[in-house]
């Protein structure tokens, strides 16, 4: 009984799909897929494992990174306290960056540098000192420890009325 009205829409969407790929439509002819990124430092970042740290303890350990700055100017380093300071009374980090030698802390925790248009090997030695007293267990994974970021380098005039 329905046999023929099925039979009729089934037809009507054949005939509507032989009509839409005969109006010259071929197939698609081309995709595109991209990350853009801003034109910052690359970096290849130290990865630092302390290990279980107990109260009291102290320690140093040195790794290293790949900076990529690609255009010279001023750059800061900065040490992301907040990751650091709950544990240790004291943690100092040495960075060497080409002949460019920069020392960060608690106490001074940034740096500012000029760095030339290149890549370099950055050597990164922290000391640390837990503190003798934790009031806590606590526990770091995979945080940002160090950071580098443009300066604006371009100088601003100031003119009084």
């Amino acid at each position: 009984m329905y046999k023929p009205l099925i039979l009729g829409i089934v037809g009507a969407v054949i005939l509507a799909g032989v009509g839409i790929a005969d109006s010259g439509i071929l197939g698609n002819l081309a995709y595109i897929s991209f990350s853009a990124h801003s034109n910052g430092p690359q970096i290849t970042p130290a990865y630092f494992n302390l290990g279980n740290l107990t109260a009291g303890e102290t320690g140093n350990q040195t790794e290293n990174a790949t900076l990529t700055i690609p255009t010279s100017g001023n750059y800061t380093i900065h040490l992301i306290e907040g990751v650091v300071r709950p544990t240790f009374s004291q943690f100092n980090v040495t960075i060497v960056i080409g002949n460019l030698t920069v020392t960060l802390s608690l106490h001074h925790p940034e740096a500012h540098v000029y760095l030339n248009k290149g890549t370099y090997r950055v050597t990164i030695s922290v000391s640390y000192h837990v503190r003798d007293h934790l009031g806590h267990n606590r526990v770091v994974n995979d945080r940002v420890l160090l950071r580098v970021t443009p300066e604006d380098n371009d100088t601003e005039t100031s003119t009084s009325s």
